[in-house]
């Protein structure tokens, strides 16, 4: 019996899906159903809520009942999900329904508010899907739930006293079990959420991740298993009949998030674990006197008479204390409500860390699952746990990220640690980034809206950018680099066949060259897309960061100058400050712990003929050569790294930066105890670092002249160190100021001053040119190569 109903307590009516089925049903019938009437396809994730029906005391706690609808609308939001509770407008499921329809209220109003400026603007979710699973016999007004067309409900109250309640209309799905008894109940809803393991609906593909070495072409993409679907139970609170679900979950090894301090089952189970952490499982029994003062204590009313019941219900509990944990895997993970570490908010967190435990660590099939894995936590953001879990494990230690990954990170928002963590295991930008890819990620990145509006719309003055419809084939070539062009002055900067080239291991130069040029597109797009945080990962990456910095400072100051909010521009003249001054580290030679006598012998002893004429191809020959050569280097002299700091004065020190570090603690001390001791002792520092500023500066100036004098005689490099501090000036200057010659004449031609400088360069010069040839110049050749001229529409890669 299937049909539709609706609640008149609801302010935005919405149709409501029920069926009704007897209770020896088989729960594939009922998934089948699912599929085929409800036109329902798996989620990636379900969270069954085993929980009572009635409202503890715990959940008057404003902040408690808050945090844990944040966790899970956050979850929900992440991934598609399914939630599975009983259903009812009381207890725990009447909580889940109240997020539910918050959540929708809020998509509403951004809908509607955003879709007024644009429909770009507008935000996708994920459908929310609650499922209710509930005894029909104990619905108030399950007579009327006979298949009536268009049947409307109205909620009056639960009838405290009685063990009848009524729907919570926030739910998307009720299904309503024909059951006499408890037990019976509790046998349909366990195999049901047991069935839906299996796929319902066109099944997902997942790719399977290779191993490190393995080549990307043989990343197939394979059929799931039977079971792909992971099921994940959340006990809250729970009456004594939810330890056979609970029971049910652990001996088909499926994961159980227990949430201690909410009473009931979940609080005796909480402490079974915690009691038998140390222990072995031989030694579980000692538990058993204690556990039944804590059941009669918990459940007076079900067990205080009954010692029979009494004690099946510990032998319950001892059993799945003792499934609890398998080999190197997990089925029940505790959690608590209080302290440090209590936080429903991270609900998410604890529900991947519990389902990442309880699988198997080493099987045939580990790269299939890490993708399923990969997948689900990039959908909740949680790179903490990919760290942890997955790279760091010893199977996994050194899979390869495919091109699919890679790309969910960069369209999603806020996925800067995932594209940090991809590119640590060694993937490379230029073998993703082709000329359609980087068009698809301008395209459907999440966060399109400021690229459309200030770069598109205030800067090229185009209104192409319409949701789900792509732009036009020369968007790279034209649109984007006229864009570039404008805010940076540089021209071409985006050569997207080039990039498909490199993209396809075609190098037009060499790997090393294509990964370069990959970076900086990839920067350009993040920064043009208003996303920071993303530029300055993959700034880490580049190998010219100097002038890419200088690039993305000019973008942020043009862009500042563009019609925007006054916050928007705000943020983009700071960003522009901030990439001048960006502070970044660097691997230099460490000269002065370098053994040079080892090094001149590898040298000399090498047969350098054998490398330089082995080739054919002279460029062959000179990379052959040129690596032979640092393979030495490195052996020989050892690198250390150092911190750039472009926006330190020239008389900065690490002294003056110790002391002001320093000032910088106690002042955050002051700050936060609010006593005049603490601000007394950072007003000494303050007064200290200011002085000490001071004699810094006239120090280093009184000894510049003295410092250039040594400097000249022996030591030429610290010289010319010296003198770029003091020459150095806020802008950049074209124009070379007049020089001197040798007769104190001030020379102010062009020309001149490059005679005088050529030759002052000679004179200095170490190399003795006596016996040297002149090299000899071939006469110009007369010959011509035709030229030819293609479109750019006439090439195809």
């Amino acid at each position: 019996m299937i049909e539709e109903l609706n609640f008149d307590s609801l302010r935005l009516m919405h149709k409501k899906h029920y069926v009704c089925v007897p209770w020896d049903a088989t729960p594939y019938e009922l998934t089948y159903f699912m599929e085929r009437f409800w036109n329902m396809r798996s989620p990636k994730i379900v969270l069954s809520i085993m929980s009572g029906v009635r409202n503890e005391k715990i959940w008057k706690n404003p902040r408690l009942r808050d945090q844990f609808k944040k966790g899970l609308i956050k979850a929900a939001n992440s991934t598609e999900m399914w939630i599975v509770t009983n259903g009812v407008d009381n207890g725990i499921a009447s909580i889940v329904g109240e997020a539910v329809n918050e959540e929708k209220f809020i998509r509403t109003n951004s809908r509607v508010d955003l879709s007024q400026l644009r429909p770009d603007a507008v935000k996708k979710f994920h459908r929310l899907t609650v499922i209710g699973v509930i005894q029909k016999q104990k619905v108030i007004y399950n007579d009327q739930l006979d298949g009536s067309e268009g049947l409307t409900l109205t909620n009056e109250g639960c009838k405290p006293n009685k063990d009848i309640h009524e729907l919570n209309p926030d739910h998307t799905h009720f299904i309503l079990v024909e059951s006499e008894t408890e037990d019976h109940y509790i046998d349909f809803r366990s195999n049901f959420e047991k069935q839906l393991e299996c796929q319902l609906g066109r099944p997902r593909r997942y790719r399977r991740l290779l191993s490190y070495n393995s080549d990307e072409n043989e990343a197939e993409v394979v059929e799931p298993p039977p079971q792909t679907i992971p099921v994940v139970g959340l006990l809250i609170q729970g009456r004594p009949q939810k330890i056979d679900l609970v029971l049910f979950y652990l001996r088909h090894k499926m994961p159980v998030v227990v949430v201690k301090g909410t009473g009931g089952c979940a609080n005796l189970l909480a402490y079974a674990i915690e009691e038998t952490q140390d222990r072995s499982v031989a030694e579980v029994g000692h538990l058993s006197p204690e556990l039944l003062k804590l059941i009669i204590h918990n459940f007076p009313d079900d067990f205080n008479k009954n010692d029979f019941a009494r004690n099946a219900f510990r032998d319950k509990i001892i059993e799945c204390v003792t499934l609890s944990k398998e080999d190197d895997r997990t089925f029940m993970t505790v959690i608590t409500t209080q302290g440090a570490d209590g936080n429903l908010a991270d609900l998410d967190k604890y529900i991947l860390k519990a389902l990442l435990k309880s699988e198997i660590k080493k099987s045939s099939r580990w790269r299939e699952r890490a993708y399923k894995d990969l997948t689900l936590l990039l959908d909740w953001n949680r790179a903490d746990l990919a760290q942890t879990e997955i790279f760091s494990s010893e199977n996994v230690s050194k899979i390869k990220v495919d091109k699919t990954l890679f790309e969910k990170s960069l369209i999603r928002k806020d996925r800067e640690e995932f594209v940090s963590l991809f590119l640590e295991q060694g993937y490379q930008i230029h073998k993703y980034l082709n000329h359609k890819n980087l068009k698809y990620l301008f395209e459907r990145a999440e966060d399109s809206e400021f690229f459309s509006t200030v770069c598109l719309e205030g800067i090229l003055g185009k209104h192409y950018m319409i949701p789900d419809q792509s732009l036009p084939n020369d968007f790279l070539i034209n649109d984007l680099n006229k864009l570039v062009a404008k805010l940076s002055g540089i021209k071409d900067f985006i050569q997207p066949y080039e990039l498909s080239m490199n993209s396809a291991e075609l190098y037009v130069l060499d790997p090393a060259v294509a990964e370069r040029k990959a970076v900086n597109c990839l920067i350009v797009w993040a920064v043009l897309l208003s996303r920071p945080k993303l530029a300055k990962v993959l700034w880490y990456r580049c190998d010219e960061p100097i002038p890419v910095a200088l690039i993305c400072s000019n973008i942020y100051r043009e862009l500042s100058k563009c019609p925007m909010e006054r916050s928007q521009r705000n943020d983009m003249e700071e960003r522009a400050k901030s990439q001048n001054n960006t502070t970044y580290k660097r691997m230099i030679w460490d000269y002065r712990n370098a053994d040079f006598d080892k090094c001149n012998e590898l040298i000399a002893t090498f047969d350098w003929e054998s490398i330089i004429n082995a080739e054919n191809s002279m460029d062959q020959n000179c990379k052959n050569f040129t690596n032979k050569f640092l393979e030495y280097i490195n052996d020989c002299i050892p690198q250390k790294e150092v911190t750039i700091r472009p926006n330190d004065k020239i008389w900065f020190n690490s002294d003056l930066r110790r002391e002001i570090r320093k000032r910088d603690r106690l002042h955050k001390q002051a700050r936060r105890s609010n006593s005049i001791p603490d601000l007394n002792k950072y007003k000494k520092q303050r007064n200290n670092v200011n002085n000490l500023k001071r004699y810094t500066k006239d120090q280093f100036y009184l000894n510049a002249n003295s410092l250039l004098d040594e400097f000249a005689s022996g030591n030429s490099k610290s010289y010319w160190s010296l003198m770029k501090k003091l020459a150095k000036t806020s802008g950049n200057s074209t124009h070379i100021t007049q020089l001197k010659n040798e007769n104190d004449e001030l020379v102010t031609e062009n020309y001149d001053k490059a005679c005088l400088l050529n030759k002052y360069f000679c004179s200095i010069s170490t190399i003795n040119e006596n016996n040297d040839r002149s090299p000899e110049f071939l006469t110009r050749s007369n010959s011509k190569i035709d030229i030819f001229l293609y479109k750019l529409k006439q090439v195809r890669l």
